[in-house]
């Protein structure tokens, strides 16, 4: 009698660890919802944080706009605005995020109630280019990373990469000219 019990014990824990195990192999990232945000660092220098799709979902609702194809899943950035003009920047990018087509959105606002600034296919988002207005220093900022051409979660792949937030080195105290030579400007 000892061996049947001790066979059932046997297979109960192999079967709760597969459990366990695979609720740990198919989590959401982290921030895989806007109220989870990752909270990244505004710096002169690119200060990387590490990111991925894999086993993210897809946001629902109107107020996130278009960026990308609706039905891609993304992941959720926020960040204080410490310059006008700063750059967000995908790094070390997955060869499948990459053919996926990363997309980069900024957004103003807070979860739920959003206004979409910028939406860039690529790597980089230049906002001195994007929203030449720029940002608002002090302000908290949404960046919602997402695909054109993903159509659910992915759960395997390579689709990860580094993130990071890029002020220039301005002295917005001081005042700057542009001097051009030629017929007009100076």
């Amino acid at each position: 009698m000892k061996p049947i019990l001790f066979n059932r014990c046997k297979v109960l824990v192999f079967l709760l660890l597969c459990f366990c195990f695979s609720l740990k192999a198919f989590a959401q990232p982290a921030n895989d919802v806007c109220a989870s945000a990752a909270v990244l660092t505004s710096s002169t220098s690119c200060v990387n944080t590490p990111g991925t799709l894999i086993n993210a979902t897809k946001s629902t609702g109107p107020s996130i706009g278009i960026c990308g194809n609706n039905n891609s899943p993304d992941v959720w950035y926020q960040f204080v605005a410490k310059s006008l003009f700063p750059t967000i920047t995908l790094s070390s990018v997955g060869a499948n995020l990459t053919t996926a087509g990363p997309r980069i959105q900024l957004l103003d606002g807070s979860c739920g109630s959003f206004t979409t600034l910028s939406c860039t296919a690529g790597n980089v988002l230049n906002v001195a280019s994007a929203y030449p207005t720029g940002l608002t220093v002090g302000t908290t900022y949404y960046i919602r990373i997402t695909t054109n051409t993903n159509f659910g979660p992915t759960s395997i792949g390579t689709y990860t990469f580094n993130i990071c937030v890029t002020d220039l080195n301005i002295d917005y105290s001081k005042s700057y000219i542009n001097v051009t030579d030629g017929i007009v400007g100076g």
